[in-house]
């Protein structure tokens, strides 16, 4: 079941924050909060301690390679590199998004997230549980159908389209499914490393015949 970490709003509190994670919520969520223009507007002073990685990181716009090298070693680091080869191969160029975290888009539309962590990643990928899933994966083994199937994130609630969408996907019913369709992976293995790859090209595909909706964003803070 999803997880959600909250920072209600209280007297001292000013906003209510959430998360889906405990290091999003305070790696990012916080942090997007811009402490400099906070302390200028409240005529307070601040030494560097007090400035983020995200801010840090917001200057400069590191590339992915960077990161990849800073934060990966060994097989994780070789698979992702790969991978990220793949998508400039395919005229696709991860751009930075946040902390540690860059976005990819084809045409304007999204394709994927990927999040970077210490000795970890994670990639997110927008899909369509639709006919054209379906057929892109019909033949894959029951093993990659299980991943994927146990891949799919659900609703959490966050904005009107709760409680999520009812579906049928790979002879599977599902209920409850995040109403923007997202595949997440942790760590890939090679075999899953390829299953990206065949939905990143079936979301471009979608998106150059015009198939694609855009995707839906609400504020973290609004949630």
């Amino acid at each position: 079941m999803p997880v959600s970490f909250v920072i209600p709003k209280r007297k001292y509190i000013k906003d209510t924050f959430n998360a889906e994670t405990f290091e999003i919520l305070t790696g990012e969520v916080l942090v997007r909060r811009d402490v400099k223009d906070w302390a200028k507007k409240n005529k307070v002073k601040i030494g560097g301690y007090l400035v983020s990685e995200y801010q840090e990181q917001k200057k400069v716009k590191p590339a992915i390679e960077e990161t990849i090298n800073k934060h990966l070693d060994g097989k994780l680091k070789n698979d992702l590199l790969d991978f990220v080869f793949f998508l400039r191969d395919n005229k696709m160029s991860p751009q930075w998004g946040s902390t540690n975290s860059y976005n990819l888009s084809y045409k304007g539309r999204r394709v994927c997230i990927i999040k970077i962590a210490e000795k970890s990643y994670q990639i997110w990928l927008n899909t369509q549980y639709n006919e054209d899933f379906n057929k892109c994966f019909s033949e894959d083994t029951e093993e990659n159908k299980k991943f994927l199937i146990d891949s799919i994130i659900y609703c959490f609630g966050c904005g009107s389209c709760k409680p999520g969408l009812d579906i049928d996907i790979l002879d599977v019913s599902l209920k409850g499914v995040c109403f923007n369709p997202v595949i997440r992976m942790e760590n890939p293995d090679e075999r899953q490393i390829e299953l990206a790859k065949k939905l990143v090209l079936l979301r471009r595909q979608a998106i150059y015949e015009g198939k694609a909706p855009k995707v839906t964003y609400i504020s973290q803070h609004k949630r």
